[in-house]
């Protein structure tokens, strides 16, 4: 067992003392083609815009590959072989949220979301993208389903009874199971 420090890149960008610090915590590790993609920000301080880091496993070094117009890269999925970011807080007017997707090397916005102000996660099954969002405060949170490629995006609200509270608070994540999606 050995344990090997790897360096901080966000400790330049949020050091020590700063009001967006927090920033800097690893909220998630995703590995993908070779390199271990590194999840941080704070939506709920608004740190962004966020920069992209990973580790190269193979050269042994942190490449920023670029930035998005959201609040935080909270968490990466892989779907259908293609790494995603939930679009977790636009910069941007809320009338569409977001959600970035690695394409050929580079991160693609997708500003497609209806109305979403935090898209806290992003999902497939087969060729369907399932992405939960919450809206307004007077709205109620949502699961939007695509069905192709998140061009475009049907909401169903979710229903009073599930106890998920109808505001922007919500930090659920969507799980699936032998091709069903959980919320």
């Amino acid at each position: 067992e050995r344990l090997e420090k790897l360096g901080h890149p966000l400790a330049q960008r949020y050091p020590d003392g700063s009001e967006f610090q927090d920033a800097r915590n690893i909220s998630d590790l995703k590995a993908f083609d070779g390199k271990l993609y590194v999840g941080h920000g704070d939506w709920g301080l608004n740190s962004g815009p966020t920069d992209l880091w990973y580790y190269d496993l193979h050269k042994k070094e942190f490449v920023k590959q670029g930035q998005i117009e959201d609040e935080a890269a909270d968490h990466f999925r892989v779907i259908n072989g293609r790494l995603y970011v939930p679009g977790t807080d636009p910069r941007e007017d809320w009338s569409l949220g977001n959600f970035y997707r690695l394409e050929n090397g580079q991160w693609v916005k997708h500003r497609t979301l209806p109305g979403a102000i935090h898209n806290l996660d992003i999902v497939g099954v087969g060729q369907t993208l399932f992405a939960l969002c919450t809206r307004l405060i007077e709205q109620p949170a949502c699961l939007m389903v695509s069905s192709d490629d998140g061009q475009t995006w049907k909401v169903y609200d979710m229903p009073p009874d599930t106890g998920i509270p109808p505001d922007t608070r919500l930090r659920q994540r969507l799980l699936v199971i032998d091709g069903n999606v959980y919320v």
